[in-house]
């Protein structure tokens, strides 16, 4: 399968959306410990029932969900960086904050990490050619 992936802005922005929909109300109690994350979820959850992703859709973005969760072990800040733009619709200075540093590291950080998304993606689409 080829999907001729660049992942930037608009694919972080849609796995956001992919992801929230996935994490819909079915265990949502049993994942989260705080109950202002269950009542999020469960707003995002409802919110956006109606968008439907294709099977090539679902495809890419479990390809991208895959590349974000072993950057958590490969890089944790970038991991975070992503998780907060993108997952939590964070501003870089609110991300810049909440990691105590400064808000150009931050961009620089996120944008170091889509890199390495993309380049995940390509090594993987890559290998991965009938």
């Amino acid at each position: 399968m080829s999907t001729n992936v660049c992942t930037g802005d608009y694919y972080l922005v849609q796995w956001a959306r992919w992801l929230n929909i996935n994490n819909s109300l079915d265990g949502i109690i049993q994942k989260y410990q705080s109950c202002a994350e269950i009542i999020y979820r469960m707003n995002v959850a409802q919110s956006n029932i109606d968008i439907d992703f294709s099977e090539k859709e679902n495809e890419l973005y479990e390809k991208i969900d895959k590349a974000i969760n072993l950057l958590m072990f490969r890089n944790r800040t970038m991991y975070d960086v992503i998780v907060f733009c993108y997952r939590d619709k964070m501003k870089s200075s609110q991300v810049a904050e909440k990691l105590k540093r400064g808000e150009t590291y931050v961009k620089s950080v996120k944008k170091e990490a889509a890199s390495w998304i993309d380049g995940y993606l390509s090594h993987d689409e890559f290998f991965n050619v009938a």
